[in-house]
């Protein structure tokens, strides 16, 4: 009984280490690309605003010191739970194979530094895919040195895969829904223990590390005069233009994330099969044409766009089309660039560029589109539609009905994305 009490707390003292450590690489990360977002700002604003290009170009460039860095990286431990799920001798081969390509420190290490390049760069993509795989690589780092450490490794996939996704938005509830929705619950329950104590310490210590350091979290809310006129809003309108506003939202966030899934399959594709003239080419001329969108468009062109949220809802620009465009072209070339970023965040912000777009197509309450087109680009984007009506609830705490509306909008542009899919014969992860 003292020699099993003995591993218990051994066992819990290595977990709060791994946390530690997890916190510490996800503070590090999250502030370089903040203060990277925070140079290409003032880039844009000074006569060096064309070094931009360079920044994406190298963003890929430092990666093929490291091939497994490349990319988001968010998709990685849902593409291979199977192969660190099995027990037998052969996959204890492929494990070491895979982990050696995608989750060692080096991958860390050239993960960060890509990802910050490309947000010095301006580049269209987020923290949460990368952070995702950086903590999927620690946590397995972690394990490799501390062998008494008693964590499999498709427990640490799933894992990790919470505390990415908790720790983008600080909120430890969110990661835990995302992680039994795409998991599943008969998966996420094995060493529930385990998983709890992770994710708990690590997103509170981030957060609290953060906090300290002045680094501003992803927030969006209303105002209670918004939330007030929203809801009068909902009480007055009538069914058939109601339906109408669902189904925009609905098949613009469809068809949106859809395309942004089938962009990133593609480029990932095409960059490993690229010679290495081309592969050096490619990411200069799509770094070029994003400085090239941001100079006849905005400033809001760049970066993911998570600092514009909370301005988005009570933003009356005239400037909305170019800006949406050239936010979803800077999206869509950074993919192509090969970039290491995520797209759940320029998904929220795509959203609300849109939703702001389409209440002033139909002279409609912009909180009430940008609520639902915010849903249904994020919940096409990461095929998590619980997640994603969760998340904006969260962030929105709007009335019930509103609520409803949130769900019924997630749901919807997520089958409709998979039916696209489907139809266009596309087996994306």
């Amino acid at each position: 009984m003292k020699k099993y009490l003995t591993e218990l707390f051994d066992q819990f003292i290595f977990l709060l280490e791994a946390a530690a450590f997890i916190s510490l690489i996800t503070v590090v990360y999250f502030s370089l690309f903040e203060l990277g977002i925070y140079f290409s700002l003032k880039l844009y604003h000074s006569s060096l605003f064309y070094l931009g290009a360079i920044f994406i170009a190298s963003s890929w460039v430092c990666t093929k010191w490291a091939v497994g860095a490349r990319s988001s990286g968010h998709d990685l431990g849902k593409k291979y739970f199977c192969e660190f799920s099995a027990s037998n001798s052969f996959n204890e081969k492929v494990i070491k194979s895979l982990i050696q390509r995608y989750f060692t420190v080096k991958i860390i290490f050239i993960k960060i530094l890509s990802s910050s390049l490309a947000s010095v760069g301006g580049a269209g993509l987020g923290r949460e895919g990368p952070l995702v795989h950086i903590t999927t690589a620690a946590l397995i780092s972690f394990k490799k040195k501390m062998k008494n450490f008693d964590i499999e490794p498709s427990s640490a996939i799933i894992i990790v895969s919470c505390i990415g996704f908790a720790a983008v938005f600080r909120e430890p509830l969110i990661g835990l829904i995302y992680e039994i929705e795409i998991f599943g619950f008969k998966e996420s329950k094995k060493c529930l223990i385990q998983n709890l104590i992770l994710v708990l310490f690590t997103t509170y210590l981030s957060k609290f590390l953060l906090e300290l350091i002045h680094v501003e979290p992803i927030y969006f809310s209303l105002t209670t005069t918004t939330a007030e006129n929203l809801i009068i809003f909902i009480e007055k309108i009538d069914l058939f233009k109601f339906s109408v506003l669902l189904s925009v939202s609905v098949i613009s966030g469809a068809i949106g994330g859809s395309f942004i899934q089938i962009t990133r399959y593609h480029s990932n594709l095409y960059l490993q099969e690229s010679s290495k003239k081309i592969l050096i080419i490619l990411p200069v001329i799509a770094g070029s044409l994003i400085i090239f969108l941001a100079h006849f468009g905005s400033v809001k062109v760049l970066g993911p766009g998570g600092y514009l949220l909370g301005n988005i809802f009570y933003s009356h620009d005239t400037n909305v089309v170019p800006d949406f465009f050239g936010k979803y072209l800077n999206t869509i070339l950074s993919l192509v660039a090969g970039c290491a970023g995520g797209v759940i965040v320029p998904s929220l912000s795509l959203g609300a560029f849109f939703g702001n777009l389409a209440s002033q197509v139909f002279d409609v309450s912009s909180a009430f589109m940008i609520i639902l087109c915010t849903t249904s680009f994020l919940s096409s984007v990461i095929k998590a539609p619980i997640t994603a009506a969760i998340l904006i609830i969260m962030f929105i705490k709007p009335d019930i009905n509103i609520s409803i509306y949130i769900i019924i909008s997630a749901y919807l542009s997520h089958y409709l994305a998979s039916f696209i899919k489907k139809i266009l014969r596309y087996k994306v992860i």
